[in-house]
């Protein structure tokens, strides 16, 4: 056997076909083998349908790379080796999404950043329970998110506040 190096120096995939004859005073014959060669760049590509939002959020990927192998590593300890998949984020966090691809010659990956935010909650309580009138009413925030949160208190009676607690 004789071994032959292929050149190969383009970015696409490329098929050759090997012709090989054996001949001898007996006779003749030819095989055929087809070989595809991959490029070794590949460059892992892929888009979302949305980077942020609430909890549960779901975003959709799509991989873009001509790759023969891929996957997604979600950040959350999940992860799917489909090309198009949707996942769902039930917490609120950042989660930093991996496309990893492959094309048995090279790999590559790309990450996108998630953010899932908390859904508003409400939590008020007034400072004291029973009080005289004419008397004013103090009511404090008590969800502990604080000033993350924008206020506008209305009480029924046009007044209004947009402290954190009135």
């Amino acid at each position: 056997p004789t071994n032959i190096a292929l050149s190969y120096n383009g970015n696409t995939d490329t098929t050759y076909t090997i012709i090989m004859v054996a001949a001898n005073g007996c006779g003749r014959d030819t095989g055929y083998q087809q070989i595809r060669v991959l490029p070794k760049n590949i460059d892992a590509f892929f888009n979302t349908s949305l980077t942020q939002g609430c909890a549960p959020l779901t975003v959709d990927f799509t991989s873009f790379a001509n790759a023969t192998l891929s996957s997604f590593d979600f950040g959350d300890g999940t992860g799917s080796s489909l090309d198009t998949v949707s996942h769902t984020f039930f917490q609120p966090g950042t989660y930093d999404v991996v496309h990893i691809v492959s094309n048995g010659c090279s790999r590559d990956t790309d990450t996108v950043t998630i953010f899932v935010y908390a859904p508003a909650s409400l939590g008020i309580s007034p400072r004291q329970l029973v009080v005289c009138p004419g008397e004013p009413i103090n009511f404090r925030d008590t969800t502990g998110i604080g000033a993350s949160l924008g206020y506008i208190w209305s009480f029924g009676n046009g007044d209004s506040s947009t402290a954190n607690s009135p």
